[in-house]
């Protein structure tokens, strides 16, 4: 087969629409039959080039978007909502080979490819709306239902329009699928089919960032309702994380159900008891189904290398229809598509995976399992069942999986069947979720906060970089859940916030770390799952000016990571740790090259500074080996220039990726068991450690007496083994313990401290530290370091 290079130096060297219209012969007969339909009359809208052209580019290094407008180009004054209305007539009737596409082997129409026709929809009438500065994508279906069943050849009128839009960077679209009115009249109540709201986010083409857009405006009564009702489920969006028994702590009502089935599914397997599970309950874990298919460039979108999102929505629906009736054994009858959301793009050329399960049916098996017989022939025997599909995306070439989205479907079968969770977890998943919290402030003020404009009363606690409120009254802030960040299979360990840039890292306990990228409000999406770690990861941090993040993991070792060219990947590998790695951080930019007892005087010591501020912020780590750690990066004297320009993409390293980073020192090994947590202040860069011997230490680094080295116990010296210890040089600094506390938590293991500003009214000096620790025992405290 010819490789990717060999094809495009093959179309450089001819001209390929010259050459088909000199060798291929034209058909004799000229009838033409229409069998596209909907989706290719909207997507010749959308996509501005054949895919062999964008192919071309692409292995040329140019871009295929647009070129990115910033809002000070683009118009982003209220525009009607009138003007994004769109319509187009799909005439099933007056068409006959367009069944060929729409209707099934058994004389129904296709919900998916109608479900696919939609999306479509949706794009035409958001880039109506922002025009073709921005890249539009589906954020989420918030609801697609089934109002009256499509069960006539007839032509159907697809319809949609903005209905709200705030100014932010997303925007809410209503569609409906309906009997074709006569011409010039809209569709009858009883004659709308279908209907849906759909969320669609704006990016800057070149940067993939959010960007905001012109607000709508209404104009009529009719559209300043429709406004309110878009405003509303925006809202109702946020809440309903807090609803479901999969994302919050249930109640005693709910726990009490939940463990009776689990009762009772245990039952079931019990071969002394007299009980059995009946013939119409099935488990939950027999009921999926999986497929994996290549995805082709037919179905890309507007910029030629994502997949539209239309086709997912129609091989998720298929997909999901197949596991309803193949768990129900009759043919199901499709309700409604529930809250689902797409997580990550779907590049041209990748590998997608589906699950679909059958997670609930209605009524459930506790209702009415054991009632009389007489009781149970009055029972309705149309059973509602809920179908979720789950899907992820491999790289062909890179191998990792991330998730793309989830997909809840709600079909009736005309039987009497139950599904029934096998275990616990399936009952109650794991809490294997992130939530991101937000404030919400009584009278916020009119000030722009967290990206609100005047009037708005939410704070982005996520994006004050700077700090934050310090001063003022936290008495009335009411916390609320804000997002659920679904995807790691075990427990959370640690998250961080970067701080110069909307990502989000974490990790867990199933030896992965996943990187996130806020893209609106409460909008994440995942930009990477970094799975090189052969251990639980125990924590991630940011480095305080570079979007590099390192991590520590149960194998002992520690990885930093950064972005290249288009993937995150693993640029140092740093071994040394006799055993688990609990805490790394980084050194406060305000304090590199700084050393806490003075100013350098000497050659030696300002050749030190001027190394380390090339460096940059060093990290700290503490493992179960006892040991602190301090590692420095080897700055490059020569960058080289950044590959990859004009050149054909590619998964290797570029080779100015990769960084040298050396063990610099090791703090007095004071503690006498596994050390948990390690803080570095910003004010002073004294560094405070605690561990499971309850004891807590704080460190000051000073420059080395001229007499010599101080060989006390309390002095950091020199690791005498591991590779690490190798590259080391003689350092003129020494770290020094000036303070530590004995029984800190009584006789239980101090889990964590923290610098932190002191704002009691018993501070002596304006921008006193203390430290906070929080123990076994249940408790936090508060303390100062005396000088």
């Amino acid at each position: 087969m010819a490789s990717k290079g060999h094809l495009l130096r093959r179309l450089a060297r001819q001209n390929c629409t010259g050459a088909l219209r000199r060798h291929v012969r034209q058909f004799a007969s000229s009838n033409c039959r229409n069998t596209d339909g909907v989706f290719r009359a909207l997507t010749s809208e959308r996509v501005q080039r054949p895919w062999v052209e964008a192919f071309r580019e692409q292995g040329q290094g140019s871009q295929g978007s647009t070129p990115s407008q910033t809002p000070k180009d683009r118009d982003l004054s209220p525009k009607k909502m009138s003007d994004s209305y769109h319509s187009v007539v799909l005439p099933l009737a007056q068409e006959p080979w367009l069944l060929d596409t729409y209707m099934n082997a058994s004389g129904h129409i296709r919900i998916g490819t109608i479900l696919m026709d939609l999306d479509a929809l949706a794009g035409v009438v958001a880039y109506k709306h922002t025009g073709d500065g921005v890249t539009t994508v589906t954020a989420a279906f918030d609801r697609i239902t089934i109002n009256h069943p499509l069960t006539e050849v007839c032509d159907l009128e697809y319809s949609g329009q903005v209905t709200y839009a705030s100014g932010r960077s997303s925007m809410e679209i209503t569609l409906q699928v309906a009997k074709a009115p006569p011409a010039g009249q809209k569709p009858k109540p009883e004659d709308i089919m279908i209907t849906a709201k759909t969320t669609m986010v704006c990016l800057d083409p070149a940067t993939k960032k959010p960007v905001n857009i012109a607000p709508v405006r209404t104009d009529t009564d009719e559209e300043k309702r429709m406004f309110a009702v878009g405003e509303k489920n925006s809202k109702l969006r946020k809440e309903l994380a807090q609803r479901s028994l999969l994302k919050q702590t249930p109640n005693d009502e709910e726990s009490d159900l939940i463990h009776a089935i689990w009762q009772k599914q245990l039952q079931y397997h019990d071969p002394h008891d007299q009980l059995r599970k009946p013939a119409n309950a099935h488990f939950m874990d027999a009921t999926q189904l999986r497929t994996a298919s290549i995805m082709q460039p037919q179905y890309r979108n507007r910029h030629h290398f994502m997949i539209f999102g239309g086709y997912l929505l129609k091989q998720t629906f298929e997909l999901a229809f197949c596991c309803a009736a193949s768990f129900a054994h009759t043919r199901p009858t499709f309700v409604s598509l529930d809250p689902s959301t797409f997580q990550n793009p779907v590049p041209v050329g990748s590998v997608l995976y589906m699950t679909s399960t059958v997670v609930y049916t209605d009524p459930p098996l506790v209702a009415g399992q054991n009632d009389p017989a007489e009781q149970r022939g009055k029972r309705s025997e149309l059973t509602r069942v809920q179908v979720r599909v789950d899907t992820k995306v491999r790289d062909v070439e890179h191998g990792t999986a991330k998730p793309t989205g989830q997909f809840n479907y709600t079909f009736t079968v005309e039987k009497d069947i139950k599904v029934i969770p096998r275990s616990y977890t399936e009952m109650m998943i794991f809490d294997a979720s992130a939530g991101i919290w937000k404030r919400w402030e009584e009278g916020a003020g009119s000030g722009s906060v967290g990206g609100l404009g005047a009037g708005g009363n939410e704070v982005d606690f996520t994006g004050g970089l700077a700090g934050g409120d310090k001063d003022g009254d936290e008495d009335d802030d009411e916390w609320r859940l804000e997002v659920i960040l679904d995807g790691h299979d075990s427990e959370i360990k640690s998250l961080a916030f970067c701080p110069t840039a909307p990502l989000l890292a974490t990790c867990s306990r199933d030896k992965s770390v996943w990187v996130w990228e806020e893209l609106d409000e409460d909008n994440f999406e995942t930009m990477a799952v970094l799975q090189d770690h052969e251990g639980d990861v125990k924590c991630v941090a940011w480095h305080p000016e570079e979007q590099l993040l390192a991590s520590g993991s149960y194998d002992d070792r520690i990885r930093l990571w950064r972005e290249d060219i288009d993937d995150w990947a693993c640029c140092t590998l740093l071994e040394g740790h006799k055993g688990t790695v609990w805490w790394v951080e980084f050194e406060p930019a305000s304090l590199v090259g700084k050393v806490t007892s003075g100013e350098a005087s000497t050659d030696e010591q300002k050749g030190v500074v001027e190394e380390r501020t090339k460096a940059g912020s060093r990290l700290m780590s503490c493992s179960d080996d006892k040991t602190i750690r301090v590692w420095r990066r080897i700055p490059k004297d020569k960058p080289e220039a950044p590959t990859g320009q004009g050149r054909m993409p590619t998964i290797w390293k570029n080779s100015n990726f990769e960084e040298e980073w050396i063990e610099e020192a090791r703090l007095p090994q004071v503690h006498e068991r596994p050390i948990y947590s390690i803080s570095w202040s910003k004010k002073t860069g004294r560094v405070v450690s605690a561990g499971s011997d309850g004891l807590i230490f704080v460190y000051e680094e000073r420059w080395r007496s001229s007499e010599g080295k101080d060989t006390e116990m309390t002095d950091s010296t020199p690791p005498p083994e591991t590779k690490a210890a190798d590259k080391q040089t003689s350092s003129p600094t020494e770290w020094v313990v000036i303070a530590q506390i004995e029984n800190a938590h009584d006789v239980f293991e101090v889990n964590h401290v923290v610098w932190c500003p002191r704002y009691d009214k018993g501070k002596t000096i304006d921008g006193e530290e203390m430290i906070i620790s929080t123990g076994d025992d249940g408790e936090v405290k508060a303390w100062v370091v005396e000088d």
